[in-house]
């Protein structure tokens, strides 16, 4: 780079800081850990339960149409032994697989951070998509209420833990702009 582009670079780096600021936004990073159940088939242990089996024709480890309804934990680490763990709130809401080819899930879902506020979720994500190690995909924040009211904002999804098909461990790093 010349001295120009590194200007120019500087410049607009500047002036997008300042639209920022006079729109008022701040950003927060907040990182959790959703772990998922359906392990014993009993809603007494179970933190998901299945309401639509795969479909039929679903191809092979897509899963195609299956949908669970979850009442999960978020925690601030990935340990799911009690002692170790130190528990944020809890994510209620559904998955469903929705790739007939490649699999993929769509979520929808209200994470409730005790005593906070609580942030929505939505989107589609590619399971397998990304390479990256560890892999991560992404959904929308579309709102909030309480501290994280009127945010917006992207969660980064890796998966942590993976015992097919019972159980998955899954950290949300999660960046958000709100109105300050």
């Amino acid at each position: 780079m010349d001295i120009h582009q590194i200007m120019t670079l500087l410049v607009t780096l500047f002036i997008m800081r300042k639209m920022e600021l006079v729109r008022g936004e701040t950003t927060h990073k907040i990182t959790f850990y959703l772990h998922d159940l359906s392990l014993y088939k009993n809603i007494s242990f179970d933190t998901a339960v299945e309401e639509v089996a795969p479909a039929k024709d679903a191809m092979p480890l897509t899963n195609f149409g299956q949908m669970f309804v979850f009442d999960d934990e978020l925690t601030a680490g990935p340990s799911s032994k009690s002692s170790a763990k130190v528990i944020l709130g809890r994510a209620q809401g559904l998955y469903v697989y929705c790739g007939r080819v490649q699999p993929s899930a769509l979520w929808s879902f209200t994470a409730f951070l005790d005593g906070k506020g609580s942030l929505s979720f939505h989107g589609a994500e590619r399971i397998f998509a990304n390479t990256s190690n560890p892999p991560q995909r992404s959904i929308h924040v579309t709102g909030g209420t309480g501290l994280y009211q009127n945010a917006h904002g992207i969660a980064s999804i890796s998966t942590i833990a993976l015992k097919v098909p019972n159980y998955f461990v899954l950290r949300f790093d999660v960046t958000i702009s709100m109105l300050s």
